[in-house]
């Protein structure tokens, strides 16, 4: 298999993490991570985190290895070992290192200190089910496309809640919020797969975690995760998409974007009227704003195609959605005069009585008859003459 899939999730189990992480790994998996002192990981504060406060208070830590100093952790399927770093790494460099499943070969990256890192995955190492399933998830096995992520969003979503006191909590909630977004883009060479991605943490820190975030949460569907955590135009395209999709999910995370950026406010709203949500347009109305001006004609448009349909209760909490917006266009809208000129429903027109379906159709057929009757009157005057 093509590691199509690696530019999000292929280092799955290169967090430099805790031994929980081990519950996430893939069998005959073998990691050998080398970070870099403090002063050139100062500029990771998700790294610097991770390194200063959490890994240090793990069982595997040795007693006396300075936390501030470089350092390898070796990772496999049942462990975690770390030792010092008797070699120091390149002056740019923070963390470096390679992944290996079985015998095949390894997959190498390379994180510099202001948080750029590369992988660069050969085109035989085979990517394992689980992370594959996370990058179809997300719709992330593009090459040659820019894409960007909120890593504390998606591995809130991911991951569920969890007990107090679950070390994994903290890891997954602080560390992924420190990381931030994460933006990276994959393309193809001759002999490698290349991904250069960036964030608060490089790349390998926020995918690990969002690994084992997708291990220990509950499933989710991957358009609702792909309109609340994309950073890009995925986000709104999520949104349209849902208009297709029946799952009990949908209309809440529709509801959800309508908080989010003015263009995926415009897309929610679109698909919540070709849905025939009357039932949303209090929350249509909240949506628009000065500040949004694309959800704020949407909005307008959506009053126009719902109001005739809606209920009493419904029309009247969107009259007092109206008389509170701070838009100008959505107050001065006249709803009185839509109970009167009531606007067709986008997903449903009206249609005539049967009798006078009938009339329009006897006419039709009187028109054709006369034509053609008129036709062989014409024909008959000019052979008899």
């Amino acid at each position: 298999m093509r590691p199509v899939a690696a530019e999000l999730c292929v280092a799955a189990s290169l967090a430099f993490a805790s031994s929980a992480l081990c519950q996430a790994s893939v069998a005959n998996l073998t990691v050998n991570v080398a970070i870099a002192a403090a002063p050139q990981r100062s500029q990771l504060p998700a790294l610097s985190w991770l390194c200063a406060d959490y890994l240090p208070q793990l069982a595997e830590w040795p007693t006396g290895l300075d936390p501030t100093g470089a350092f390898r952790l070796t990772i496999t399927a049942d462990a975690i070992t770390v030792n010092g770093l008797t070699m120091p790494l390149a002056a740019e460099v923070a963390v470096t290192g390679s992944c290996t499943i079985g015998d095949g070969q390894p997959m190498l990256f390379e994180c510099t200190h202001d948080g750029v890192e590369d992988w660069f995955v050969p085109h035989a190492f085979v990517t394992p089910a689980p992370w594959l399933q996370l990058a179809q998830t997300l719709d992330a096995l593009g090459l040659d496309c820019p894409r960007t992520l909120s890593a504390a969003v998606l591995t809130g979503h991911l991951a569920g809640g969890f007990a107090d006191g679950d070390p994994r909590g903290e890891l997954l909630r602080h560390g992924a919020s420190l990381c931030g977004d994460v933006t990276w883009t994959a393309w193809s060479t001759p002999t490698h797969l290349r991904v250069r991605g960036r964030s608060s943490g490089g790349l390998a820190m926020p995918t690990a975690l969002l690994c084992l975030a997708a291990a220990s949460g509950l499933p989710m569907r991957g358009l609702s995760l792909r309109a609340f955590s994309a950073c890009d135009a995925d986000r709104a395209e999520a949104a349209r998409q849902l208009l297709r999709h029946a799952g009990d999910d949908a209309v809440p995370t529709l509801r959800a974007m309508l908080h989010a950026d003015d263009t995926t406010r415009l897309a929610a709203i679109d698909t919540l009227v070709r849905r025939d949500r009357c039932e949303d347009m209090p929350a249509i109305v909240a949506a628009a704003n000065p500040d949004n001006p694309w959800a704020t004609v949407a909005a307008a448009d959506a009053i126009r195609r719902l109001w005739p349909h809606a209920s009493p209760e419904v029309r009247q909490r969107t009259r007092a959605a109206l008389a509170r917006s701070q838009s100008l266009t959505l107050r001065a809208l006249d709803v009185e005069q839509l109970t009167v000129g009531a606007v067709p429903s986008p997903l449903s027109a009206p249609t005539a009585p049967q009798p006078v379906r009938a009339l329009v159709w006897l006419a039709i057929m009187a028109l054709g008859l006369t034509g053609l009757w008129a036709r062989e009157r014409a024909r008959l005057a000019n052979a008899t003459s």
